[in-house]
């Protein structure tokens, strides 16, 4: 049995080798940088992790429970949704 080749347009192959090359990239990108390192306990903002890296202290909040909370995006969210408008 013969096996017949699939012709993929040139336009079309260069595009794929093109996406191969931006895939590399970013996944480099995030090496170099230490990303895994940074969400290996968990995802934090941006002013988190700066914060963390030069030995800064992170401001807490106050919720309503009395609990301190970093602020962060789904804290954020909490209290929006959490805020009546009278």
């Amino acid at each position: 049995m013969a096996t017949q080749a699939i012709s993929i347009p040139a336009a079309e192959q260069l595009m794929h080798m093109g996406d191969g090359l931006i895939l590399h990239q970013a996944l480099y990108a995030a090496a170099k940088l230490g990303i895994a390192d940074l969400l290996a306990s968990g995802a934090r903002s941006t002013a988190e992790n700066y914060a963390k890296e030069k030995g800064l202290p992170v401001a807490s909040v106050q919720n309503r429970a009395a609990s301190f909370v970093v602020p962060s995006p789904a804290s954020a969210t909490a209290a929006i949704e959490a805020f009546n408008v009278r």
